[in-house]
């Protein structure tokens, strides 16, 4: 993030021009669909050993776990959970799966939220669908100690204080075992914890290119090629009194946020 200073420290305090004063370098897009490029976000925390932590709680003193160790007590609850390398590769994988049966993603809520619907979807993220898909906690969800043994909904039944139908907290939709919510039981709000601070659901900053030609009597004498990059900027082309939406009336048309050409440059035929 570039510094902030003068007007914009000022700007950074008023949750409604916070975007203006802040800017994310190098974020990573949650709509990609390379399984390595995947792999390399979810490693950004990865030792030499190729083992990759994601604590829940930082402290010193805190057992590790992996998927090939015995299941203890000790650990299961005040541990820091830890990913091999081939668990990487599958979860970056399942992730790329869930990427295409849902995608593109419009905004960071509608890749960790669940959707309002009926199908897979509306049970839970995509993040914590491609956690349960690749089998990250099943080491856990097969460990006799924690299974769940109520499977199906509660009964309704009378009761003053009772809602009218009980299944609407639908039973059958909760986690596999017990140690969900422990510090080794992998969730999505830990994976977003390491990594959620450099994602994105799309970019600011494009490339654009441009071609012309000039044609004398159907035949074409000169070519040219260009290329800019330009960065979209938190402001409208033209603000109202607030500085922060497009101006309304006047029978002038929304040209939305402003575009700023960062560089531009001409192209030789062999860059095209």
């Amino acid at each position: 993030m570039r510094p902030v200073r003068g007007a914009d420290y000022d700007q950074i305090y008023n949750f409604h021009r916070a975007g203006l004063a802040l800017m994310n370098d190098g974020a990573f897009n949650v709509n990609s669909t390379s399984v390595e490029a995947w792999k390399a976000i979810l490693s950004s925390n990865r030792r030499e050993n190729g083992e990759t932590p994601f604590p829940r709680i930082i402290g010193e003193g805190r057992e590790e776990w992996t998927s090939e160790d015995a299941v203890t007590m000790e650990q299961t609850w005040d541990g820091t959970r830890v990913l091999n390398d081939d668990e990487i590769d599958r979860l970056a994988r399942a992730i790329v799966e869930e990427v295409h049966e849902r995608g593109p993603f419009l905004s960071l809520a509608d890749f960790v939220n669940r959707r309002l619907s009926d199908d897979l979807a509306g049970e839970k993220g995509a993040l914590e669908a491609a956690i349960e898909r690749a089998g990250i906690n099943q080491p856990l969800n097969q460990e006799p100690r924690f299974l769940l043994t109520n499977e199906r909904s509660l009964a309704d039944y009378n009761h003053p204080d009772n809602i009218e139908d009980s299944t609407l907290l639908e039973q059958t939709l909760k986690p596999e075992s017990k140690a969900w919510g422990a510090p080794v039981y992998l969730t999505q709000a830990d994976v977003l914890q390491a990594i959620g601070p450099g994602l994105s659901a799309r970019s600011d900053t494009f490339v654009i290119r441009g071609y012309g030609e000039a044609v004398v009597n159907g035949k074409i004498k000169a070519r040219a090629w260009c290329e800019a990059v330009v960065q979209r900027l938190p402001e409208p082309l033209r603000p109202d009194a607030a500085g922060l939406n497009p101006q309304q009336g006047g029978g002038l048309p929304d040209f939305g946020r402003r575009f700023r050409v960062k560089s531009f440059r001409w192209l030789n035929r062999n860059e095209v």
